[in-house]
């Protein structure tokens, strides 16, 4: 049985997808002006430039919508933070934790009002796989970051990037939710920056031993 969250079938021609995208597009507007209970598959279709009849093809409801439009926000991070750590691995460390910072911060904060309606509407399910394309081309980012930056991570790879991506997602979310401001004005940037340069370099565990 399928989950309401998934789509009623997947687009296989590109007219398909191009309709599939079109109406992922125009929900991802609805719900970010509107948010989730206000708008309407009518709303999305009729942006969109459908028939409520073709958008039924693909999404049984607003939920199913919901749940494409937070995968592909999902897939567009992922897209971004690939460019970060790329760029990262030609700056300075403490630069490139910045720069990584930063793009996770304002992706946040351009997307602050759908992030909370998902936090909301779909509190139990994860964002799109981890082991997609872009999912796997980010972790691979990350571990060429790492290698580049090795003089200065003191703590094994495998363990730097289980923390950082979590530990991020979470405090992301946290701002989201509660100090959506601090995304848009550096704050949060660089918190997090200070935070995993020390954690990384472990000046964070040395400063935990010490004080033993």
């Amino acid at each position: 049985m399928k989950s309401p969250r998934s789509p009623r079938k997947k687009p296989v021609q590109d007219r398909s997808q191009i309709t599939v995208e079109a109406l992922v597009d125009a929900a991802a507007r609805i719900f970010r002006a509107k948010g989730f209970e206000a708008a309407t598959t009518n709303h999305v279709a009729e942006l969109a430039g459908v028939s409520i009849g073709s958008l039924y093809q693909y999404f049984p409801n607003k939920l199913a919508l919901l749940t494409a439009v937070r995968d592909k926000v999902h897939r567009d991070f992922l897209e971004r933070m690939i460019v970060a750590c790329d760029l990262g691995c030609g700056l300075l460390f403490e630069q490139a934790v910045r720069g990584m910072a930063e793009t996770s911060a304002v992706f946040y904060g351009e997307n602050a009002g759908l992030y909370r309606v998902f936090v909301v509407e779909l509190p139990a399910s994860s964002a799109a796989n981890s082991k997609s394309l872009p999912g796997l081309r980010y972790q691979e980012a990350q571990a060429r970051f790492f290698q580049v930056h090795a003089a200065h991570v003191r703590i094994p790879h495998e363990q730097a990037l289980f923390f950082t991506r979590n530990a991020g997602a979470a405090i992301m979310q946290a701002a989201v939710m509660n100090h959506p401001e601090k995304l848009r004005d550096g704050s949060i940037a660089t918190q997090l920056t200070q935070a995993f340069v020390a954690y990384l370099s472990g000046a964070a565990s040395g400063a935990v031993a010490k004080n033993r």
